[in-house]
């Protein structure tokens, strides 16, 4: 199949001080060949954000920013999910970095035929050398994936939890 078409994320930031931002916009898709746009969403986010820390609530910084593997996050995502929202906390040190958040993909009332899905994940890197022409790292991924809840009517539909997971040793030399 071919995706073909156009992305717009207009948006508007207001800093209410050096440490904390609002940002409202919108996400906006439109396929080529297709009439109409594809999909709207609202893009609404706090953030603050302090030294190397940041916490954002609303809709997330994600996709392709968490530097996952293929294996664990198509990379097409970006285009047919690409938007999340929940709660997001990063930390960026000279010994190790953390990206770590959860996402609700479907949010459900009490008495709900529906089920709850949740998405959660962590990536990282322990910086063993971090240096400017040597870099060595070892890199942590997961993924968690929730579907259930205990305030849906639908007892008979499974509850999953699937973790996924990777570790792995990374090293860069940039020759001069």
């Amino acid at each position: 199949y071919t995706m073909f078409g156009t992305i717009l994320e207009p948006q508007l930031h207001y800093a209410a001080n050096e440490n904390l931002t609002f940002t409202v916009g919108a996400f906006l898709r439109k396929d080529f060949g297709d009439n109409g746009l594809h999909s709207a969403k609202p893009l609404i986010n706090l953030k603050y954000h302090k030294n190397n820390l940041s916490l954002s609530f609303g809709s997330l910084e994600g996709n392709v920013q968490r530097s996952f593997i293929e294996p664990l996050y198509d990379i097409e995502r970006r285009i047919t999910d690409p938007v999340e929202y929940g709660t997001q906390f990063t930390y960026d040190h000279s010994a190790f970095d953390v990206n770590a958040w959860i996402a609700w993909d479907n949010m459900i009332y009490k008495y709900s035929s529906d089920q709850e899905q949740i998405t959660g994940g962590l990536t990282g890197n322990i910086k063993l050398i971090n240096q400017d022409y040597d870099k060595l790292s070892v890199p942590i991924q997961t993924m968690i994936r929730h579907r259930g809840g205990q305030i849906d009517v639908n007892q008979t539909a499974p509850l999953s939890t699937i973790i996924n997971a990777a570790i792995g040793l990374s090293y860069s030399k940039l020759l001069k």
